[in-house]
């Protein structure tokens, strides 16, 4: 999926169409919102750290809870009401930072859903270290793809988040990801089981395990 990135006259007239008036927008963009940052702990805490440092006077970001250690169960019903009641809970909007690796986490996958659950805001930043495809476009996690193509969710560009006036454009955006209707909502694909595997480090694998079969000369 392309990145496109839309000025905010038109992000304002979205809004309007959406049926909130000009002063409700006003207020709303003056209100601190707390957000729910899901990300990969171990790739892109650095970037966590730059957007809660960024969005202090502006945001509550929800603390460094995206899950990256698992709850004492393996039961998938449980594990997900936990993320929902302790994390997902007194937000409004989520923000999934889409890095190198991001689309292959299972605990991503679980926060996007029980985020939908909950019918609350969605949005994506493709980070600078992203993988794209064949085409140029952005690899992002499968749950929130699907919510991009309802037109449910958004995908945004961190160089254009960190410019001069980037705040006031994630503003926004989250405000026009809370106006989305959830009738967009779409949250019926399985649940991730396990950590995937990224397509370059398969292939890796793949060549070493064929190195390792081959027959000696």
């Amino acid at each position: 999926m392309a990145l496109k990135l839309q000025g905010s006259n038109t992000l304002f007239s979205q809004l309007l169409r959406a049926n909130r008036s000009f002063a409700e927008m006003l207020e709303a963009l003056t209100t601190l919102r707390n957000i729910f940052v899901s990300y990969h702990h171990w790739e892109d805490q650095d970037f966590y750290d730059k957007l809660a440092e960024v969005c202090a006077n502006e945001f509550y970001p929800v603390a460094d809870r995206s899950l990256e250690w698992p709850f004492e169960s393996e039961n998938p019903d449980y594990i997900m009401q936990r993320i929902r009641d302790e994390y997902i809970t007194g937000t409004s909007c989520t923000i999934v930072l889409c890095g190198r690796n991001t689309p292959w986490r299972k605990y991503v996958d679980w926060e996007i859903k029980a985020t939908l659950d909950r019918s609350h805001g969605l949005l994506g930043i493709a980070l600078p270290n992203a993988r794209r495809d064949f085409a140029g476009r952005i690899i992002v996690p499968d749950r929130l793809f699907d919510n991009m193509q309802t037109r449910y969710a958004k995908l945004v560009n961190w160089q254009q988040l960190i410019a001069p006036g980037g705040l006031d454009l994630l503003k926004l955006w989250i405000e026009f990801a809370k106006s989305s209707p959830t009738m967009l909502i779409s949250n019926d694909r399985p649940l991730m089981k396990r950590n995937g595997i990224p397509p370059s480090d398969f292939s890796g694998m793949l060549e070493s395990l064929l190195a390792l079969t081959a027959p000696r000369k």
